[in-house]
């Protein structure tokens, strides 16, 4: 599998559904509302070929943008944050 960021851009005003049904999908691994570019950022995870069929459901609640991760450089695990 591997894992790419995607970013939704502002294309209906259902955002509490999108929210629930994003948290429900089993590909998302995290959901955050954000600034700049897009109004929110997800990361997903993919076994080839399942991209597309996420993207056009995603196509739903307006434009994404797809970026795929080629390399890991650093990762912090999440209790250091705390």
């Amino acid at each position: 599998m591997t894992k790419q960021h995607l970013s939704r851009c502002m294309g209906s005003q259902n955002d509490g559904i999108f929210e629930s049904t994003m948290a429900a999908d089993p590909y998302v691994e995290s959901l955050y509302i954000i600034s700049g570019d897009g109004c929110c950022l997800l990361a997903v995870h993919f076994s080839p070929g399942e991209p597309d069929h996420f993207c056009k459901k995603l196509l739903n609640y307006g434009r994404c943008k797809v970026n795929i991760s080629i390399k890991q450089v650093k990762q912090v695990e999440a209790d250091r944050w705390w």
